[in-house]
This record gives structure tokens, sequence and C-alpha cells, in this order.
């Protein structure tokens, strides 16, 4: 079993996922982009507590600092904020590479509590400078994928829905040719079969018949299929008998004979069961007909003479539109002009760094915007072997400050293991540690600080609820 995640409101987290086996989905397209900032404004629609600070889709993964604005009283909207944007993402970009499966990596997303000002500072380069340091562009301003940078603290920002299947449209030409090269079997294995005079029908692979049938060689029963029971009365006679020929010729006979009577009686069985049902069939056609008129008119001395025009079907509870706000980080609550001059200092400041490490290691050259919006969606850049390293839900660059958050973490992780315990063991009056989530969300538990009318809610989300 996996640690718990502790989840606190009024924290600022660093969060991360990535896609599956690391495959390019994200790669910056005008429909790609439009999907992600849509889905996004939808999600900080619908949980106002989530503020978001900086955010950058790169072509495999995104990196998202935000911040838990709710007070002591209140579970975190983190985890449901994650759950809705992601799975707006996933099926959005699905129903328009025409695929299907998980989009992201399984397991869950990363979050990293923030404490201190420098740790805040070092995650937001980090999440905009990612582009750079992986050597996609020279600079993250020139980075075409959805991003939100300095200059963007204080702006409201507003997304029309896109116009793709997942949300009521029709899916582009390159996902109905992938799924027409799909049906037509490219993609995997054909077996040709004497049947089909070795093509292909209906642009399905034929991969065998259901239930080999028996070889049957000329003029002697199918190998492997028994001999059928003899009547009653018989004889077997064996090969050495001193009347075969006479025998086998009455033998031959009676079984004849009870052939025939048996193929006669099965007939006189059928044709009685058929007139059986085809008297059955009139008497229920007569009924059903009758039934039918006496309901429609029925209904037409209830019906008015003009009925009104049907409304037309909605398929998505959507909105039209979405608008968020770029909230500047802690520290600069209200004064964005203030936050942008600082953080673009520090953002070019930390470009050159990354610039020059670079090409000390002998990387003088980038990929480029070109290269990378030519990079087809649906590779991936090699295997997904684990890194096996640190996973650390803490970042604090004071090393006293740190020491006591990893050990009130701790601390919490024991509470949360006995609390575990008593519940295993039938006791459902345990009062589980403030910042526990999943046992309070989907097991109605109670949890330390939060007020009972919230348990088992809907953790506070508000706006519109997700696509039908």
């Amino acid at each position: 079993m996996s640690l718990p995640r502790r989840l606190l409101p009024d924290r600022t987290y660093s969060t991360t996922r990535r896609t599956a086996r690391r495959v390019f989905f994200l790669t910056p397209s005008p429909e790609t982009n439009a999907i992600v900032r849509y889905a996004l404004g939808a999600a900080l629609m619908r949980h106002p507590r989530i503020a978001l600070f900086a955010f950058l889709a790169h072509v495999n993964h995104i990196h998202a600092v935000l911040g838990d604005r709710g007070d002591a009283r209140e579970p975190s909207q983190l985890p449901a904020f994650k759950q809705y944007f992601h799975s707006l993402v996933a099926r959005a970009l699905n129903a328009r590479f025409g695929r299907g499966e998980n989009l992201w990596s399984t397991g869950s997303y990363g979050a990293v509590e923030l404490h201190g000002r420098e740790s805040q500072e070092q995650q937001l380069l980090y999440c905009w400078t990612n582009p750079t340091l992986d050597g996609q562009v020279a600079h993250p301003d020139q980075w075409t994928g959805t991003k939100f940078m300095p200059e963007d603290f204080g702006r409201t920002i507003t997304v029309e829905k896109p116009a793709g299947a997942f949300f009521g449209g029709r899916r582009p030409a390159h996902a109905l040719e992938r799924a027409a090269r799909a049906a037509d079997g490219q993609d995997g294995d054909d077996v040709d079969t004497e049947a089909a005079g070795g093509e292909r029908a209906g642009g399905a692979a034929v991969r065998g018949q259901v239930g080999a049938q028996a070889k049957r060689p000329a003029g002697g029963r199918a190998e492997g299929v028994p001999e059928e029971t003899p009547p009653v009365g018989r004889p077997a006679w064996g090969p050495g008998d001193l009347r075969g020929a006479e025998l086998a010729r009455e033998e031959r006979e009676a079984w004849r004979e009870f052939t025939e009577r048996a193929r006669a009686e099965r007939a006189r069985a059928r044709a009685k069961r058929e007139a059986k049902q085809r008297r059955g069939t009139k008497r229920r056609r007569k009924k059903v007909a009758e039934d039918k008129e006496r309901r429609r008119r029925k209904a037409k001395a209830k019906l008015p003479k003009t009925r009104p025009p049907r409304p037309p079907r909605v398929r998505t509870t959507l909105p039209d539109s979405v608008s968020f706000v770029i909230e500047p980080p802690p520290g600069f609550e209200g004064r964005p002009a203030e936050a942008t001059a600082h953080y673009r200092k520090l953002l070019d400041a930390e470009v050159e760094r990354i610039d020059a490490v670079r090409r000390e290691a002998g990387f003088t050259r980038y990929m480029g915007v070109a290269a990378v919006e030519a990079t087809d969606p649906l590779e991936a850049p090699g295997d997904t072997w684990p890194s096996f390293g640190l996973k650390p839900r803490i970042a604090c660059k004071d090393k006293e400050q740190r020491i006591e958050l990893l050990q009130g973490l701790r601390a919490w992780r024991k509470a949360m293991h006995d609390a575990r315990l008593r519940w295993s063991e039938g006791d459902r009056e345990v009062v589980f540690p403030r910042g526990a989530y999943a046992i309070w969300r989907f097991h109605a538990a109670r949890v330390e600080g939060v007020t009972p009318a919230a348990v088992g809610g809907t953790v506070g989300a508000t706006g519109p609820p997700s696509a039908a």
C-alpha cells in the first residue's frame, strides 16, 4: 500500500502529471492548446478555492503551481480539481486522436507542498523553464504550447468551448483516417483463408474459424468422430464371423429401416410443432394489432390537435465559454505588476544560467519550435523504465524548518496508520487526523477539523457538472 497523501487547505502545491508511456499527446497545436485551456478553465470554475499561479503543458507532461485557499473546516479541493481537469483532457484528446484507453500514466499525480519564499520561486521557475531544460526551445517565451507566464499575473483568461468530438462536434479528418485504417486491419496480422480467396472481407482481418472442422477422407468417416449409436437389438458382429456377407446385408437393411422410421418420426413432430406455432402466431398477431389500435385511438383522443415542436436535444452540459484568473503567487497578493516584474527578472536570469550550463556540457543547439510542432503526437521517446528516484512531498530551503516539517509529516502518517487500523477493526467513531481525504471522501469517515455537514459532500464543487 502506498503512503497516504496529506492534503491540507491553505497550502501551495507544485503538481505534475505525465502521459501514458510518455507518448507526445500534448504536442503543441491549436486544437490541443484549446482543449487544455478549456479543461483548465472548466476545472477552475468548478473548484473556486483553487488558485492557479503558473502552468505549462509540455509534450508529454504538465506542470502547475496551485494554491488551495480553503479554511481549516473544509477539506482540500486539490484532488477533485485534478481529477476533473485530467478527465476532461483525457476524454477530449482521445476523441481527437480517435483512440481509447488511458491517456495519463497509471497512478496519481505528483504534488509537493511548498514552504518558504525560495522554494516557491524555485518551483515557479522550474515550471516555466521546463522546455528550455529539455532542449526544446531557447527561451520559454518561444514555447507555443499552453503556458501562463509572469506577464499573466492578474489577467482574466476567457476560452471558448472547442469544436471537437468530445464537445459535441466532429472528429478531425486525420482521426477518421486512422480509425478507417484500423478497421481495414492494417495494424494487425492478416490471415488469409481458402474460403475468403485470400482477401480480407469487411475490412477486418480473418483470424481463423471458430471451431475447426474435422478432415473427412474420401469414402470414409470424419477423423475423430465416433461411430453412431446402433439401434436397440442391433447385433455387433465381428470381422471373423462365418456368416459375414449375409449378416452384413441384414444389418444394413435393419439399419436403413431404423433410420427411415426415425426420420419420418422427426418430420411428423416438426410439422406438428410448426403448425402449432403458426396457429399461436396468428392469434398473437391479431391480439397485438387490436391492442395497438386501441392504444392509438385512446392517445388520439387525449392529444391536442397541434403538437408543439420538440426542443433540440442538448448533448453536453459544459459551458460555451470559461473564464479564470491567473493569481499572483503568495507574497504578492493584490500586486500583479510587482509580481510580474520580480519573476520576469528571475526567469531571465534562470534562462541564462541554463544556457550556460548546456554550453559547458557541449549542447549548443535547441530543437526549435517547428521541429516540436512537427512531432507525431502518437509517438513516444523510448522506454518507460522508472528512475527509482526520490518523490518528495515537502519542499523547503530552510534546513531546520524542513526537518520540523518532515517530522510532522511522519507523525501524521503514524496517526493515519493507527486510525486506519481501528477503522479496519470496525470502529466507525475513530477520528482521522486533519489532512485525510480519501477515507473521508469515499467512506464518510470522521476527520479532525472538518465540520460534520461537509462529511460525504461534494468537496465544495460548484459550477458546471461533467460532460454528459
